[in-house]
């Protein structure tokens, strides 16, 4: 044990870097995403797990070692030809790593005026993680009697938690010093989510699907793709309630707001209106148009979208995803408003019924 504490510090360091790597965060938010994680990573079926305060420091480093796929064995892992105890009885390496990390975590609250209480961090966590387990259900409801249901589930919360936290989750390798008995091949849990995903079915085209983030992703790269002349500005453009998705130009020089939508949301209607007056006020012009991207044609919201001084065009999205990922986009027309003048080919009459 005196051997394997000498290495304390070490390792910490070891561990941190990695996760910066591994899930492409700041030191910052990096505690705050792992404690979220790690409810969603150990959920049993679609059940959080229960975690009691004397657990925590046990279930967070077994966690936190796995996910960074460090070689266990027998309750242990060799660094630097030293055994290291997974345990977290006080005064043990891992159990002090765990300690260090709380204590960063509330000095920087305490920096920014917050309670500086971990119990509570972990808390908010489980809350936050509980909300988007309901919502990640909601939207998956169609799959419910289908084996792939949980890994459905299970993967808008890790869209989600990515999303949120700008993580962008690359595979684990292999660490300097450790010693690893194979070759290191573990696959992340989204890859595991991807790979139940595409093993139900080798290709799918349910828009329903998509992740919010994922469609922004490939809009940003395929504006011509909706509209030829389309350029960008900027994505997650801030204004004081809210955030608009894509604000990009025409090739009139029209300001276009663009929003994306992976499920039906009436909030689109508050947002057309809402996100075109203020670009008109910052951008001090009345040329401003409004896109909505829609996964299918709601005919309850299409027309009241339709309806007023804004320019609008309404598009429907048709993806194509194998193996997990989403490979290429279709778009379709299906709604503009009276007061756009283009050149694009007209809209069937039975889209506009």
């Amino acid at each position: 044990m005196l051997e394997a504490a000498m290495y304390e510090s070490e390792l910490e360091e070891v561990f941190v870097a990695e996760s910066e790597r591994l899930y492409g965060l700041d030191r910052k938010t990096l505690l705050p995403y792992l404690f979220r994680r790690s409810f969603i990573v150990r959920m049993e079926g679609l059940k959080i797990p229960r975690v009691e305060p004397e657990e925590l420091p046990a279930f967070f480093m077994e966690f936190w070692l796995e996910d960074l796929a460090v070689p266990m064995q027998n309750g242990r892992f060799i660094y630097k030809d030293v055994p290291v105890p997974v345990t977290t009885v006080a005064g043990d390496p891992l159990k002090n790593i765990y300690d260090n990390l709380l204590h960063r975590l509330g000095m920087e609250k305490i920096l920014s005026g917050r309670d500086p209480d971990p119990l509570k961090e972990w808390k908010e966590a489980r809350k936050e993680v509980e909300d988007w387990l309901r919502e990640a259900k909601r939207k998956s409801q169609k799959y419910r009697n289908k084996r792939v249901y949980p890994f459905i589930v299970k993967k808008r919360l890790l869209d989600t938690l990515n999303g949120r936290y700008g993580a962008e989750v690359d595979l684990p390798k292999n660490l300097q010093h450790f010693r690893y008995r194979e070759i290191n091949l573990k696959l992340t849990a989204e890859e595991i989510c991807e790979r139940e995903i595409v093993a139900f079915n080798e290709k799918v085209e349910d828009a329903e699907l998509v992740a919010e983030a994922e469609l922004e992703r490939y809009v940003m790269g395929h504006l011509e793709d909706i509209e030829p002349g389309l350029t960008m500005i900027q994505n997650q453009y801030l204004l004081p309630k809210g955030r608009i998705d894509i604000l990009a130009k025409d090739r009139e020089g029209f300001v276009v707001v663009i929003e994306l939508k992976v499920e039906k949301d009436t909030d689109l209607l508050w947002q057309k209106w809402y996100y075109t007056e203020e670009i008109k006020k910052r951008f001090r012009t009345d040329q401003v148009r409004f896109i909505a991207i829609l996964p299918r044609n709601y005919p309850e919201l299409i027309h009241p979208l339709l309806e007023g001084r804004t320019p609008t065009t309404l598009y429907t999205f048709h993806p194509e995803i194998r193996r997990g990922k989403l490979k290429r986009v279709a778009f379709k027309r299906i709604g503009e408003s009276p007061s756009i003048a283009t050149d694009l080919p007209p809209i069937p009459k039975r889209v506009l019924d």
